[in-house]
């Protein structure tokens, strides 16, 4: 199916802001933001960019590889550097890649993407506003929605959720990964879970919970990785991989 991960890489702001931090400037208390999202800290400033830049230069030496082997850049964020140029390209410079296709075998056994538009007035911003969010609605679709994704990954691959290794969910808030596996029958103990260091920092959630959890040693060869994650939208999406197949003689 044309999909391998050789390499992986995660970059953080040095910075940390902690709950204490937030109830010296908010109406809000640590307990109240631990029970309801399971946060303790979150990481902040730098550049979309200049981070997206160190993570890939580290997922390049992770993999053994160059800027001259990479044939393609994806990023994915909702903040921007800037209005125009796309901040792609800005990576691409810094990296020094040049840009083309994707072909092969790979690792990649099923996957569900999806998008239901009539929930987009549940989680939105418009420009120069806040953040708005109807939080019951948005748990009780978003632990919905990774659930039957899932779901259908699994089914497409031939497997069940007995056969999940690791579950690598996006990290938006404990409360939704815990409703979300016990509807599943994975316990926490099979689940990557960084939320509690990192916050809900979006797209980039994944890919900081797989590397945390490679780093400590609980993906191996032949794993079953199974990646789910949802988004405004609401937009929804589930990868099930078999670690190790495929990659060029790492881990």
């Amino acid at each position: 199916m044309g999909a391998v991960i050789t390499g992986v890489g995660v970059a953080l702001p040095e910075k940390t802001i902690t709950n204490a931090d937030l109830e010296a400037r908010m109406d809000t208390t640590d307990a109240w933001i631990v029970e309801r999202t399971g946060i303790h800290e979150r990481r902040i400033g730098g550049t979309t960019a200049g981070l997206a830049t160190e993570a890939g230069n580290n997922a390049l030496a992770d993999a053994g590889l160059g800027p001259d082997d990479i044939d393609l850049l994806v990023l994915a964020t909702t903040s921007p550097d800037r209005q125009v140029p796309g901040t792609s390209a800005t990576v691409c410079a810094q990296m020094g890649l040049r840009a083309g296709a994707c072909d092969g075998p790979g690792q990649l056994l099923g996957w569900d993407l999806g998008a239901d538009g009539n929930a987009e007035g549940i989680l939105y911003a418009d420009h120069g506003d806040y953040i708005r969010m109807e939080g019951r609605e948005v748990f009780r679709r978003a632990t919905r929605v990774m659930v039957d994704s899932s779901q259908r990954a699994l089914a497409m691959a031939g497997l069940t959720t007995d056969d999940v290794d690791l579950l690598v969910p996006h990290q938006a808030n404990i409360r939704i990964i815990k409703a979300a596996n016990d509807r599943l029958g994975i316990p926490m103990d099979k689940t990557a879970v960084v939320i509690h260091r990192t916050g809900n920092s979006s797209s980039a959630t994944i890919p900081t919970a797989l590397c945390d959890a490679i780093e400590h040693g609980r993906v191996h060869d032949g794993s079953i990785v199974l990646l789910v994650g949802f988004g405004a939208g609401l937009t929804w999406a589930a990868a099930v991989l078999r670690w190790g197949e495929g990659r060029p003689g790492r881990r």
